[in-house]
């Protein structure tokens, strides 16, 4: 290690929704074990995911593979980063799972059946005990489009003077 402090870390997936209208932010952090808990990687400058590190797959309802595509990622900062997914247009409501591969080859370790081949990162130390109980999983997020919409109850307030 060099004389540098070691931690014990995860990158995770954030689910999302939105509006199908919209690109939609999928957030992303590199996490560390405290003790206690996984809480963010503050220190954590270096760490970098582009768009072709991430697989789509698993979409559901109206959402079909080609109608959203993924950019933004980057180098963290402060142990935090974002991807983007574009907006698929008004007839495509759906959801679609989001899968970093940190791993050495093309098909990655997603927990999640099905997830098409990506460009590998070579970061395994930050895999995570998703959906297993060994520490050797990709993280998977749901990002749903257009089928959460606000409630249709309004609160009304009337003011009287």
């Amino acid at each position: 290690n060099g004389g540098r402090e070691m931690r014990f870390g995860r990158l995770r997936l954030f689910n999302a929704n939105g509006s199908q209208l919209i690109a939609m932010p999928i957030p992303m952090q590199a996490q560390f074990w405290n003790g206690g808990g996984f809480v963010t990687n503050t220190a954590d400058n270096c760490t970098a995911i582009a768009p072709g590190n991430v697989a789509l797959g698993n979409y559901q309802k109206n959402l079909n593979a080609g109608e959203t595509v993924v950019s933004g990622g980057g180098t963290f900062s402060a142990g935090v980063s974002l991807l983007r997914l574009s907006a698929p247009g008004a007839a495509n409501n759906g959801s679609v799972d989001v899968s970093v591969n940190l791993t050495g080859v093309p098909a990655g370790a997603s927990c999640t059946a099905g997830m098409p081949a990506s460009t590998p990162t070579l970061l395994t130390h930050l895999q995570g005990a998703w959906g297993g109980a060994a520490y050797n999983r990709d993280p998977t997020a749901r990002a749903t489009f257009g089928l959460y919409r606000d409630t249709e109850q309004l609160i009304y307030r009337r003011e009287n003077y």
